[in-house]
């Protein structure tokens, strides 16, 4: 069965035995990445990472990688919410979605990941009404690298 990204999308809130038993996962368990982890995470297909609560696993955000790199891996070969389809950079996302609620530029991470373009966080209104956080993460040079789809309640940090 072919998974759409609106299903992980709306998958958002909801426990990992309630996607598994309606089909939006298989049976793969989300795990921790390393020991002492906060989140469980998930990679159902190429390019798309889902992260749950570590206590209830819960679905909290769905990471959907565009550009390759060594640390994220390959990208995401499959369709976007249609309004998120052909943005490729900064300009593009900005002239899309207006004005960000938040921005933070250019940062340095620890190694292996060191400097990053920073990322854009704005409201997102899906079609059923439930707003969500999306950030937008952008390279150095402003292309966008990746997209994190995550509950509304994110906009209060």
């Amino acid at each position: 069965m072919t998974v759409s990204m609106i299903e992980y999308i709306n998958g958002l809130g909801k426990r990992w035995g309630v996607l598994a038993e309606n089909g939006t996962l298989a049976s793969q368990r989300p795990v921790g990445l390393y020991p002492g982890a906060q989140v469980l995470c998930l990679s159902p297909i190429t390019g798309v990472a889902l992260e749950f609560d570590l206590d209830n696993e819960i679905l909290q955000r769905v990471h959907v990688i565009l550009q390759a790199s060594e640390v994220r891996g390959l990208p995401y070969q499959g369709a976007l919410p249609r309004d998120l389809e052909g943005l490729h950079n900064k300009a593009e996302v900005r002239a899309k979605l207006g004005k960000a609620v938040k921005e933070v530029g250019p940062v340095k991470l620890p190694e292996p990941v060191g400097m990053v373009g920073g990322w854009d966080g704005f409201h997102y209104a899906m079609k059923d009404g439930e707003v969500l956080f999306l950030m937008v993460r952008y390279t150095l040079s402003d292309s966008v690298e990746s997209i994190t789809f995550e509950k509304a309640r994110a906009l209060q940090h």
